[in-house]
């Protein structure tokens, strides 16, 4: 997952006129179904990383902000900070 943060990283000027759903490399898809990034502005962006769901649960995503703001609790109701940049986030 670090690397895969590491490539998005590198490609920030990308990220900051893209939003969307992106591929889901290889070395991630075995855990991972779906992958959200969004740009704000140069150097700024959030990916959202989703691994679960199910019932009572819509969702569980880890959520990574390039520079360490917390998901906008429109996000899912539930947010704990994992270390800095991530989050797990849950609706």
């Amino acid at each position: 997952m670090e690397h895969f943060i590491k490539n998005l990283d590198d490609k920030k000027s990308f990220l900051n006129t893209f939003e969307g759903e992106i591929e889901i490399p290889d070395e991630i898809s075995n855990y991972i179904y779906g992958i959200h990034t969004q740009g704000f502005y140069p150097g700024k962006f959030e990916a959202l990383f989703f691994y679960g769901g199910g019932f009572p649960l819509k969702y569980s995503a880890w959520y990574y902000s390039s520079d360490d703001t917390p998901p906008n609790p429109e996000y899912g109701s539930c947010c704990q900070r994992i270390e800095p940049y991530w989050y797990r986030v849950s609706d």
